[in-house]
């Protein structure tokens, strides 16, 4: 689950990655769908000085999901190990 803009989502993101921004449920705006509580969900921001994924993530949990881990580290650091070239 991407925490992040919709912007920085479209630029790219983990493959099957859903995009739930966190500065809109901060807004109010609650997307339409969102994972099923059943789902294990894993959670991330830009980078480990991004709080979007942490908040997100509590967020979710206090509305059912159970498993949800956090990548700290984030999309920065997924793209500088795999590139635009995805996993090796």
């Amino acid at each position: 689950v991407d925490a992040r803009t919709p912007e920085d989502f479209e630029i790219g993101h983990l493959p099957g990655a859903v995009n739930v921004p966190w500065k809109e449920i901060e807004e109010g705006r609650i997307p339409a769908t969102l994972p099923s509580p059943e789902q294990p969900l894993l959670v991330y921001c830009a980078n480990e000085f991004c709080e979007s994924s942490l908040l997100l993530g509590t967020w979710l949990r206090t509305r059912g999901h159970r498993d949800v881990a956090l990548f700290v580290d984030g999309y920065e650091a997924w793209w500088n190990a795999v590139g635009i070239h995805g996993p090796r």
